[in-house]
């Protein structure tokens, strides 16, 4: 199948981040784009605003005649009338990473990998890309705040793509510059044992192409081709450097530190995204920029004016008591979040609101849940947000609840929260709401709590 001779498309659960972001890209071809999805969200109102035509009704005389397209998630269920249909029609049925792949490679395409930091570098990444007038592609796991949207359009033959490795989907990428952040175990409903997983990484780094780069942090154990490089904080080929912090004048948190990449000294960058794993997600997207000729000025100006990602580290209140959101929802993105908030407010009573995610990852990572969550003062742990699975006898958030040490502990319902937080208001110092669930459907909510306002 050739992009030019794709005229309308249908998406099976368009309101996905993955999936809005392919929409958009279409849309913005003079694509007819139209689709289904579950229920109506603040990403599907924003696609029908813009002209595409939802149905939230597994309906088939909602669907247009004449497509060109079905592309669909692995996250719709088989039994989903319309899934059955599409699967058993003579029309092009992909998968959203068949269809990503198709896209980004047919640009010079910067696929950035890991288990964790990869939404995170390939927002940055482009950022640091349009600052500099190199206008890419992007196709990206959240919204960014910058440009309020998961998908940047481009000018440049460049696509910056996140390259998920969940259903080994970045193996569908081509790249000509890969990062790999992490290869921690997860997924393993899908994989089955962490070697597995790592398999799957060396199978995507294989995929580069002739004379491409990797860019690997120093944790990773892979193997790249000839033009392989490392990163890191005060290690690595490419490093932060002198990294020092404070607050702004908005209380928000400040670093400074200077990039040194294999002896080229990029100095006094200021960055306002808190966490050293953030400060090394800079360190990368950097790097990748700047082997591509974008400028030291354009890189400090890019890292300066970076506003973030919704829901990663995001701060709602920034003072009495301060609020954060973040999407953590495996052991190891649960103790950065956690260690950034404590180096942040090292004498604050941390409060963190948890919903576990997936029955699988809440089974398999019990134990590395119940480290991770010591690390507070006070837990308040929501029921587990299934997703795509059924439920697992015996597998529920008490298992985290009966083994996790603390001095206070509570198990509350979703619909709980906010009532439950209300009587606690004034005993909170700094609050972290936890999960890639729903939670972030109730963070307006304590935001409105916690300032009184609405």
């Amino acid at each position: 199948m050739k992009l030019k001779d794709i005229h309308s498309v249908y998406f099976l659960g368009i309101g996905g981040i993955g999936m809005s972001a392919l929409a958009r890209y279409f849309h913005a071809q003079d694509v007819c784009v139209s689709g289904y999805d579950r229920t109506k969200t603040a990403l599907t109102e924003a696609l029908q605003n813009i002209g595409m035509d939802i149905s939230y009704e597994d309906d088939l005389r909602a669907v247009p005649e004449n497509i060109d397209l079905v592309v669909y998630t692995p996250a719709i269920p088989e039994n989903l009338g319309l899934y059955k249909h599409f699967s058993n029609s003579r029309l092009p049925f992909k998968k959203r990473a068949e269809v990503l792949g198709l896209i980004s490679n047919s640009h010079f395409n910067i696929a950035i990998a890991g288990t964790h930091g990869k939404t995170s570098i390939s927002t940055l990444t482009a950022h640091i890309f349009h600052e500099a007038n190199k206008r890419c592609h992007a196709f990206v796991g959240g919204i960014s705040k910058n440009y309020n949207s998961n998908w940047l359009r481009g000018n440049e033959d460049i696509a910056v793509v996140e390259a998920d490795e969940f259903d080994a989907s970045f193996l569908h990428l081509s790249p000509n510059i890969a990062s790999v952040s992490t290869m921690d175990p997860d997924h393993l409903d899908i994989y089955g044992a962490a070697d597995k997983l790592k398999i799957a990484f060396e199978k995507f780094v294989a995929n580069l192409r002739p004379g491409g780069m990797l860019f690997k942090h120093v944790s990773c154990s892979l193997e790249g081709p000839e033009s392989t490089y490392t990163y890191g904080v005060e290690e690595g080929d490419y490093r932060a450097e002198n990294v020092h912090f404070n607050f702004d004048k908005n209380h928000r948190p400040q670093y400074s530190f200077d990039l040194n990449f294999k002896g080229d000294l990029l100095q006094d960058m200021r960055f306002h995204i808190a966490g050293m794993h953030n400060v090394e997600n800079a360190v990368v997207a950097s790097a990748i920029a700047y082997s591509q000729g974008i400028s030291q000025g354009d890189i400090k100006k890019a890292l300066g004016n970076y506003q973030g990602i919704k829901r990663r580290f995001e701060y709602h209140c920034t003072n009495k008591p301060v609020y954060i959101d973040d999407y953590a929802h495996h052991p190891t993105e649960i103790k950065a979040a956690l260690n950034a908030v404590k180096s942040l407010y090292p004498k604050a009573k941390i409060t963190g609101v948890f919903q576990p995610h997936l029955y699988t990852r809440t089974r398999d990572f019990l134990d590395g849940f119940v480290e991770a969550l010591s690390n507070l003062d006070h837990l308040i742990l929501l029921d587990i947000y299934p997703a795509r699975e059924l439920p697992i006898e015996g597998v529920t958030s008490k298992l985290i609840y009966d083994k996790v040490k603390m001095p206070r502990k509570d198990l509350v319902s979703l619909e709980e929260l906010v009532p439950f937080l209300d009587r606690q208001k004034d005993d909170l110092e700094v609050l972290i709401s936890m999960g890639a669930g729903n939670i972030d459907k109730k963070v307006d909510l304590i935001k409105q709590l916690l300032t009184n306002e609405g």
